[in-house]
């Protein structure tokens, strides 16, 4: 099973004391965040949402007055992506990716150390919401980045203000950058299959993606978990992605 690039915390040659902390943390933060291909700045398509795309890659890369940037919006949009897209550009490759939606999975100690890397991403901050030891412990984390400079991206579903955290950690989340979201057309979606779809050696002609968008749910999340099916189902019976073949899948 392939792996983002960024899930977990790379050693990136530092002291004893840090190298510990992220043995620590990609000890507890779950690796496995499913099956998807690499997530880079590269393979998004970002329509309207290309001022957000500059000012993620400027985090990673370090050229930037401010060190954090918060973005939100619905499920499908591309948070996950353009956060592990952040990590897999950070320079050196000093940093970490935190899924806060599975956080039932790891403690808020994971935080711990994150401070001494380049850039920190926080996926899902919506889910720490009336989770008091975790909205402390992300405010804590908050004022120590500060603290080292180290730079930030956090995602969630809704403006910092408006997702029910405590003031003070949705103040400083409020306080960086933050933008929101757009959902891209059904031209750039027909283009995010199509691409999806080429990295797979697939080829997803324009009448066959205009039917999955016709006829399917259009949240980009739910078209590329169809896709994913397509795929293995084209695998298996030796097939091209046909609109005949598509349409015989989807109503078996």
């Amino acid at each position: 099973m392939r792996h983002p690039p960024c899930a977990g915390v790379v050693d990136a040659g530092l002291g004893p004391r840090t190298r510990a902390a992220e043995m620590d943390v990609t000890s507890q933060i779950p690796l496995d965040l499913g099956r998807r291909e690499a997530a880079t700045f590269e393979a998004f398509v970002a329509g309207p949402n290309e001022a957000l795309v500059d000012a993620l890659r400027a985090v990673a890369l370090g050229r930037v007055a401010e060190t954090g940037i918060f973005l939100w919006g619905g499920p499908g949009l591309g948070k996950t992506h353009l956060l592990q897209a952040v990590c897999a550009a950070a320079v050196g490759g000093r940093a970490a990716y935190v899924p806060l939606a599975d956080r039932g999975r790891f403690v808020p100690a994971v935080l711990e150390g994150l401070e001494q890397l380049d850039v920190v991403c926080l996926d899902d901050a919506h889910c720490v919401a009336g989770d008091r030891e975790w909205e402390l412990a992300l405010v804590d984390l908050y004022h120590r980045l500060q603290d080292t400079g180290a730079r930030w991206a956090v995602a969630g579903a809704a403006r910092a203000q408006g997702m029910g955290l405590l003031p003070d950690l949705a103040s400083r989340l409020a306080g960086g950058l933050t933008f929101g979201l757009q959902e891209l057309d059904e031209a750039e979606k027909r283009q995010v299959l199509q691409c999806r779809a080429a990295t797979r050696g697939l080829t997803l002609a324009d009448d066959a993606a205009h039917y999955l968008l016709t006829h399917c749910p259009r949240d980009l999340k739910v078209l590329c978990g169809i896709l994913d099916r397509l795929d293995t189902a084209a695998l298996a019976a030796q097939r091209r992605l046909t609109l005949p073949f598509i349409r015989s899948v989807l109503s078996g």
